[in-house]
């Protein structure tokens, strides 16, 4: 009696556990089922899901099986908006096709591939079917997560009772394109207050931020003038490379800087006789100049700015010229105290 109350309680037991994992497993293919993305198929124009090539819808199961991906026919189950559709079109309604139209869509999303079956043995045709629309459905799969992952949340509703208050609009903080590498276009006027020199020319360069509060600006220019005597005139070109490095005090709609400024470069001088009996010369020079450099920038346009300068400054080397008569004439030079003034706009790389 106990050895048979024994086996009926282990019997019992061991059936138990049966039917517990057998509700487990069913409980998870339904999860797993519930989880797992669709994708439906609606039959061909021409040719049925399960007839000649409809051969490869059976294939495609096999092929995204592994992806956690159902195929099912529209006609199957009930559709969701999770759900994703593909459809195979033929050209025409013949036993060997020679090529096929395939279509992926969900939403907005949609991609189209031909498939060329040109040359692919018929046997094989199902299957090379299959392995495209595959391919094509987890493009469109990725495509559908990455747009969903993109989209931004939705804001939680106040609470009742709550306010809310409207944040106000941000300020741009960099107006006139200060804190971006920038390339300048500047037209530049040069006066020597005692060489009664005056010279006008282009220069190019770009500024280049460093920290939040610095620029280093460099550029290169050439300026012409001339001065005139009763013996004649004399032309004056002068070629410098300047670098400056300035501070900058930024407002909410123009950008100041200030700083010190160098210059070097070659300064080529010509004399034009008024005269036969007059003898003319031509001569060259380095120069080097120091100055106090202020600029005021302002937003035009994103990206580009304008800006307006002004140097104040001496040389540090320069060039008098002078007219050789009885007692030496000064002519013009290019010494002592200047000013330069310049306007010019700035384009910020990248957007500014």
């Amino acid at each position: 009696m106990g050895s048979r109350s024994v086996r009926r309680s282990l019997s019992a037991s061991f059936s138990l556990m049966v039917l517990t994992l057998a509700v487990g497993e069913s409980a998870h293919a339904q999860i797993s089922a519930a989880d797992s993305e669709v994708v439906a198929i609606g039959p061909s124009s021409c040719v049925g899901p399960r007839s000649s090539l409809g051969e490869w819808v059976e294939l495609l199961r096999v092929e995204l099986a592994a992806d956690d991906v159902r195929v099912e026919l529209r006609e199957e189950g009930t559709s969701t908006v999770r759900d994703s559709y593909v459809s195979v079109e033929w050209p025409g309604c013949s036993g060997v096709p020679s090529s096929a139209t395939l279509t992926f869509s969900r939403g907005p999303i949609q991609r189209t591939r031909n498939l060329p079956l040109v040359g692919v043995d018929p046997a094989a045709r199902p299957r090379v079917v299959a392995i495209a629309v595959a391919d094509l459905a987890r493009q469109g799969l990725a495509a559908a997560r990455t747009s969903v992952s993109s989209e931004p949340a939705s804001p939680e509703p106040p609470h009742e009772g709550a306010q809310t208050a409207r944040r106000p609009p941000a300020t741009r903080t960099d107006p006139s394109g200060w804190r971006s590498v920038s390339i300048l276009a500047s037209a530049d006027a040069k006066a020597f207050a005692s060489g009664h020199a005056w010279l006008f020319g282009p220069r190019v360069g770009s500024r280049i931020p460093i920290g939040s509060r610095f620029v280093v600006s460099t550029d290169v220019g050439v300026l012409w003038g001339s001065a005139n005597d009763p013996l004649g005139r004399v032309d004056e070109t002068v070629g410098t490379f300047g670098v400056g490095l300035l501070a900058a005090v930024v407002t909410p709609s123009i950008t100041f800087g200030v700083g010190p400024r160098f210059e070097a470069g070659i300064g080529w001088f010509r004399g034009y006789a008024a005269e036969a009996t007059t003898t003319a010369s031509s001569a060259r020079s380095p120069l080097v100049l120091l100055a106090l450099a202020g600029l005021a920038s302002f937003r035009i346009e994103q990206p580009w700015s304008g800006f307006v300068g002004l140097d104040i400054g001496t040389s540090l080397y320069g060039f008098g010229l002078r007219a050789e008569t009885a007692g030496p004439r000064h002519v013009s030079d290019l010494l002592g105290p200047f000013v330069t003034a310049r306007v010019g706009v700035a384009v910020a790389l990248g957007g500014g």
